[in-house]
């Protein structure tokens, strides 16, 4: 990465049962790797894997937003979202859309951003957020 980007999105999102109760986690990294935010959201509902996972992506991109940065890497080991959202795939998923069209919106909101994929062992942070929220949600019922 070169340092274009003032910051890196890191996002997951997980189900138990899939559908089954989710939860999303993003994390905010400065080019070194220290940790400057992050978020871990309890899902009311029953969502899918990739549901929770557009929910990771919208919430890292909205901290990076409320923190001021506009350029940014995103990070993310869901293939699907991060071709849906570089255009390589179509969003056909009903359950998808508004997810989609929200996180599309979203990143128009920098000025410059790029969002690819990482193999899953290069986002524990984000996996540990989103699995927090569902160890949460497991507790209370």
């Amino acid at each position: 990465m070169d340092n274009v980007y003032d910051i890196i999105i890191r996002f997951d999102g997980g189900s138990r049962g899939n559908p089954g109760i989710a939860g999303a986690g993003a994390v905010l990294l400065k080019n070194n790797g220290e940790e400057v935010a992050c978020v871990s959201v309890e899902l009311d509902g029953i969502y899918t894997n990739n549901q929770s996972e557009y929910v990771g992506l919208i919430e890292g991109m909205t901290l990076a937003i409320e923190h001021g940065y506009k350029n940014v890497l995103i990070e993310g080991d869901s293939l699907l979202i991060v071709n849906q959202i570089n255009g390589k795939f179509k969003c056909k998923s009903d359950s998808l859309k508004s997810l989609f069209s929200e996180a599309s919106i979203l990143i128009k909101k920098f000025n410059r951003y790029e969002i690819k994929h990482i193999y899953r062992k290069y986002n524990t942070r984000a996996d540990e957020l989103a699995n927090i929220a569902m160890d949460s949600i497991q507790h209370l019922t």
